[in-house]
């Protein structure tokens, strides 16, 4: 899989208008227990009808004791991230020359009042994640994703824990194992797949919509691994074991530690749903430590 194509599958592939186009097959599972929890693929990006999509999931996140979203989404922590994407030297001094400037011209076509001197100071990983979902946030500028809409819903309710299944060092912390030789190829393969699908006029994130509107997660895993690899092999299974099976293995051991520490309290874990399926995907991960999980509609 393309290094773009799987960030926006994390990120990006939960349609923001399936619970009312698709109500039959929200990305929404039953943990059975002595009192039910509940596991929901979600969508990090936001736009103006991710409030009505989510207007059947709140009753259900509000009659919960424990909400937990991938990591923290609380004001703090979000600052903390921000910062946290900010690396030592410049771009311009870490960056090939051709590739520099290749960025900048992404920027351009993105915004043409875009340019690199906000990103300056970024890892450069941080960018090479941040320029596929620039667009999308232009679009939809100030939107909250579904996930921060869910914690803060949460947060405010008196007697409610809401936190996260990992810290933001370990979530950040998946990229930082790699070499800065390494994250120039991660933004190099950014920049071909960016230039690609603009010459192809294709759309990644309506693509992955449409798979995910599917209600089915073998069709949007489908679709997920239908472009080949433009990254290295070696490097190609370093980050997608580092992004989804590392990550995927500690959440779900969070999960199931929650789970049995309180057998009688209600938890609604919300994550992205690139999280879900596949062998090494939390529903499988859960499975295996004996919990049984049934697909529901609210």
């Amino acid at each position: 899989m393309k290094l773009r194509w799987l960030l926006l599958a994390l990120t990006a592939c939960c349609a923001t208008t399936l619970l009312a186009q698709n109500s039959a097959k929200p990305f929404l599972w039953r943990i059975e227990g002595p009192k039910p929890s509940y596991v929901f693929g979600t969508i990090h990006l936001g736009d103006g009808k991710v409030v009505a999509a989510l207007e059947r999931i709140l009753p259900l996140v509000d009659s919960c004791e424990a909400v937990y979203t991938e990591i923290p989404m609380d004001k703090g922590t979000q600052l903390r991230a921000a910062m946290e994407l900010m690396g030592k030297g410049s771009l311009s001094e870490k960056l090939p020359k051709d590739l520099y400037e290749r960025a900048g011209a992404a920027l351009k076509r993105i915004n043409p009042m875009l340019s690199l001197a906000p990103f300056e100071t970024m890892e450069i990983w941080a960018l090479a994640v941040s320029l596929p979902l620039l667009e999308e946030q232009f679009k939809n500028p100030g939107q909250q994703a579904m996930d921060a809409i869910i914690f803060e819903r949460a947060e405010g309710r008196s007697g409610k824990t809401a936190a996260g299944l990992e810290t933001l060092e370990e979530q950040l912390g998946v990229f930082r194992v790699f070499s800065t030789a390494e994250q120039i190829e991660m933004l190099r393969s950014t920049l071909d797949d960016l230039e690609e699908t603009r010459k192809l006029r294709r759309d990644p994130i309506q693509e992955l919509r449409q798979a995910y509107l599917s209600g089915s997660l073998e069709q949007l895993d489908k679709k997920m691994n239908e472009w080949t690899g433009s990254l290295a092999a070696p490097l190609r299974d370093r980050v997608l074991d580092a992004l989804l099976a590392q990550r995927n293995a500690r959440m779900a051991r969070t999960m199931q530690k929650l789970l049995k520490e309180a057998p009688g309290k209600s938890h609604f874990f919300a994550v992205g749903a690139g999280h879900l399926g596949g062998d090494k995907g939390l529903l499988a991960e859960l499975q295996k430590a004996g919990y049984k999980l049934t697909r529901i509609a609210p």
